[in-house]
């Protein structure tokens, strides 16, 4: 049976071959022994506190639970649905593999959001209390969360990483006949929050959108009134290369651009160039990279731009897509695209600096160093977070409202024609 052969498994990656597991992912969870041990060792990997009338209650038990609730899950996938990396002989290796599964939700706001780089020991503790009866057969629920997490963005400007805390709490009810589902959507709307709060934090509280220029009149998208680039912003749909979401008419300029999504705005705003003459296929014969198939939406868009040299993958032959493309990465983007539209121009590929550069404080050491400075110099595209201090944070994700000013003040070089 599939808890068999499930049971049969956990009992040969962990050495107790008298453990015994129960629940499936979104299942209520339950292991008779909560401790892993490397099989080929003998090394206890985790533990938790010994099972007792009240260990529904202990967290370190239920994570580990958890833990093994995914494993049981993915075990049941197909190999190339299954946890990216992991080796599935060495438990080690599949538990570090956990570490981005979207169950594990405070994870998936880090990853979703692009924060790896800059949020450190991320810690997530989540309880819910039962409450008094309601009228009929429901009851009250109260949902609180304990986020902490160190805040690393300020060493870039000499000063000590900061300790954030972060206290959720919902309240909302349950009906005794239904309570699995409930307790479900309970979670995936702590999990809403959480990842909200968290990108507020980090994209607002620390820096988001300080002194918003606001000239009166009304902006194109309701949401980026009071944002700081809010004139670049509709100047680049102007021009068409960038659009808003049409199904609520905004433009989300805070939240992350992703590899692909810049590959194509960048395709865009090639367009606008007068004088550029672009021959982009609507389809691919083979796949870009080992993680772009040709038949993706981006696949023909992503193909172009590797074989005219405006992107590279990854060493191990991946693009990754649907990761935030870094600030870093989007300047190594942008200095790529005038290069070719120079050559293609019949120009000198040499940036010409139209600016003085700008002194960054924290590029030392980092790969695209030389690149950042470059792009300082021309025509202002690189420019510190929210145009302020002294920092360029090259790993923080590239936000939309960044990367369409970035891409905008490129083809705005006069050489390019573009008006």
């Amino acid at each position: 049976s599939t808890y068999a052969g499930l049971d049969q498994w956990l009992q040969e990656i962990t050495g107790n071959q008298q453990l015994t597991f129960q629940g499936l992912y979104g299942e209520y969870p339950l292991i008779n022994f909560p401790e892993l041990v490397e099989a080929t060792t003998g090394r206890v990997l985790l533990s938790a506190a010994p099972l007792t009338s009240t260990a529904h209650n202990n967290v370190s038990a239920y994570d580990l639970t958890r833990i093994m609730t995914m494993l049981g899950w993915h075990y049941y996938l197909t190999q190339n649905s299954r946890l990216p990396g992991a080796q599935w002989d060495s438990l080690e290796s599949v538990i570090r593999g956990t570490g981005t599964d979207i169950a594990r939700y405070v994870d998936a706001a880090i990853e979703r959001l692009g924060l790896q780089r800059v949020i450190k020991s991320p810690v997530i503790i989540s309880k819910a209390g039962w409450g008094r009866n309601g009228i009929q057969d429901r009851f009250e629920i109260t949902y609180t969360a304990l986020v902490q997490f160190i805040d690393r963005r300020p060493k870039a400007s000499g000063k000590p990483s900061k300790l954030r805390t972060l206290v959720i709490t919902l309240r909302g009810g349950k009906d005794k006949n239904n309570v699995i589902q409930e307790e479900r959507e309970l979670d995936a709307r702590m999990a809403t929050e959480v990842t909200e709060i968290i990108r507020r934090v980090v994209t607002e509280e620390l820096g988001g959108n300080p002194s918003p220029r606001n000239d009166g009149t009304k902006a194109i998208f309701p949401d980026i009134a009071q944002d700081l680039y809010r004139t670049e912003i509709e100047q680049a749909v102007a021009l068409g290369f960038i659009a808003g979401f049409k199904e609520d008419n905004t433009f989300r300029p805070l939240n992350p651009i992703t590899r692909e999504q810049m590959v194509a705005m960048l395709l865009e705003a090639l367009k606008t160039i007068p004088d550029l003459s672009l021959n982009i296929p609507a389809e691919t014969a083979s796949n870009p990279f080992r993680d772009v198939e040709a038949s993706r939406w981006s696949g023909s868009k992503i193909a172009w731009a590797k074989s005219n040299q405006l992107i590279t993958g990854y060493p191990n032959g991946e693009f990754r897509p649907s990761q935030p493309v870094t600030r870093a990465e989007l300047m190594a983007m942008l200095k790529k695209a005038v290069e070719y539209i120079q050559e293609a121009l019949g120009k000198p590929t040499t940036l010409k600096q139209t600016q003085e550069t700008f002194p960054f404080a924290d590029l030392s050491g980092h790969w695209a160093q030389s690149t950042i400075i470059q792009m300082s110099g021309f025509g202002g595209v690189a420019s510190p977070l929210n145009e302020r201090g002294d920092a360029f944070y090259p790993n923080y994700p590239a936000l939309r409202n960044y990367s369409a000013t970035a891409t905008l003040r490129m083809i705005l070089y006069p050489e390019f024609g573009v008006v």
